[in-house]
């Protein structure tokens, strides 16, 4: 079961994995429980189906630039579920497997450690240029909000999709 998006605040609930993304000057939410990272994940290659088979399309520049366009449209329709679970794909499945093993790795440790985590995602306002960090759970505490205002999620890029 998924939280209402673009309605949270607070802190980060055990055992659940928030997904921060600004799309341009937009601002998406979604807080999903840990154990359906999966099924997202499963649900959203499905929706987006025969048109790219991305199950088979893991690791490639083109399921990329689909997944990029698939959340485009999404965040013009106000769409926080599908926008959250493209952003969920593109970092744990972008090119290169060396840096895909490592985010995968990372996000399976900070649930494991901090009983949750939190995804930043920030993008221009076509979804053409990516950044993604990755924070623990904890890392919501402080300040209260458990949302950082969008100047500082558009400072905190780790890892670049072009």
């Amino acid at each position: 079961m998924t939280l209402p998006s673009n309605s949270i605040r607070g802190s980060i609930p055990e055992k659940t994995v928030r997904i921060s993304v600004c799309f341009g000057d937009r601002l998406f939410v979604l807080d999903l429980p840990s154990d359906s990272i999966a099924q997202v994940l499963v649900d959203f290659e499905e929706f987006v189906g025969p048109a790219l088979p991305l199950r088979r399309a893991r690791g490639k520049w083109f399921a990329a630039n689909g997944v990029s366009a698939v959340a485009n449209f999404a965040a013009q329709d106000g769409d926080s579920h599908t926008v959250s679970a493209a952003v969920l794909w593109l970092f744990l499945f972008q090119p290169g497997a060396a840096e895909r093993d490592r985010t995968d790795a990372r996000l399976a440790d900070m649930i494991e450690r901090d009983g949750g985590a939190w995804l930043v995602a920030t993008t221009d306002s076509v979804g053409v240029e990516w950044t993604f960090s990755l924070y623990s759970a904890k890392s919501s505490l402080r300040g209260g909000a458990g949302n950082p205002p969008i100047h500082a999620i558009r400072k905190s890029a780790e890892i670049t999709l072009h």
